[in-house]
């Protein structure tokens, strides 16, 4: 089975923070966990269409780490999906998110960052899963 690849610029939640939150993407989205580690989207594919501007961008940054506070998950997409919403003030990952489309995009969308415990992106997984459930196989 051929794998897609995508683009997205990622923040990885440090290994020492995410260990709990592993234990949950472990546990209720295997194949998540297997690809990539805890983190939070910060640009997306339809952004990164000038990829060269972005490295140039990325080149130039001089910032500061920075600290986001974790929400209590919450239920999305037609209760498919679980995820912890970052709370509080998020104008550090906003300015980021501003600093790498620069010239690129010029209103970049409000994106509202989050870390995805649980998600059901395709069909087969959503069958698999209730599979799974009723332990049908």
């Amino acid at each position: 089975m051929k794998r897609s690849t995508r683009k997205q610029i990622t923040l990885f939640v440090a290994e020492n923070q995410s260990f709990e939150i592993e234990k949950v993407r472990e546990k209720f989205n295997i194949d998540q966990f297997k690809l990539i580690k805890t983190h939070i989207t910060l640009c997306r594919e339809d952004e990164l269409e000038q990829f060269e501007k972005v490295i140039i961008n990325l080149n130039k940054l001089d910032f500061k780490s920075f600290f986001l506070k974790i929400g209590k998950p919450i239920l999305f997409s037609n209760d498919n999906g679980v995820l912890l919403p970052i709370i509080g003030n998020t104008e550090t990952f906003i300015a980021l998110r501003n600093k790498i489309l620069n010239g690129i995009i010029e209103n970049p969308r409000n994106q509202e960052p989050h870390i995805t415990l649980k998600y059901l992106y395709s069909t087969m997984q959503k069958k698999n899963q209730l599979q799974n459930r009723l332990q049908l196989k």
